[in-house]
């Protein structure tokens, strides 16, 4: 079993969620990625960041917690990801423009907060965390999501 430790970003403009889709899979999962073996959590966001939106300013805000994940890969290898969630702030973004994607095969795309339930979203459970934070939850985000 495959694991690893993200740190994403919670980026949020009218009511849409900026989220990434792959060419390759029908998911959609938020800014961010993997943390190096001597990174901090908000150092590594910074840079995924930096490499996702090259020159967008963006501000990192309060931590909301973490979302523990089991998907299969196609090859039929089983991956725990443990992703830990921030807020991001990003005046230049503005819904439903998306930016153009830094990497190839990649998409940006904004969802709408109250629709995330119509799409495959990953994790699943921030389709309950991302309207329960617009709502005004204050609590910290905990969740384990398996399959999908």
């Amino acid at each position: 079993m495959q694991k690893e430790k993200t740190v994403r970003a919670i980026i949020i403009n009218n009511s849409h969620l900026l989220t990434l889709r792959p060419e390759t899979k029908d998911i959609f999962f938020t800014p961010g990625g993997r943390v190096g073996p001597d990174e901090t959590l908000q150092e590594a966001l910074l840079r995924e960041l930096s490499e996702e939106l090259p020159g967008v300013a963006c501000e990192i805000g309060g931590y909301l917690g973490t979302v523990e994940h089991r998907w299969l890969e196609p090859a039929r290898e089983q991956v725990t990801g443990l992703h830990h969630f921030y807020r991001v702030y990003t005046p230049a973004l503005v819904a439903p423009v998306a930016p153009p994607a830094a990497e190839s095969g990649l998409s940006f795309v904004w969802l709408h907060v109250d629709e995330l339930s119509a799409y495959p979203v990953q994790p699943p459970s921030l389709v309950m965390l991302v309207p329960r934070l617009l709502a005004g939850g204050k609590t910290l985000w905990s969740a384990c999501d398996t399959g999908g």
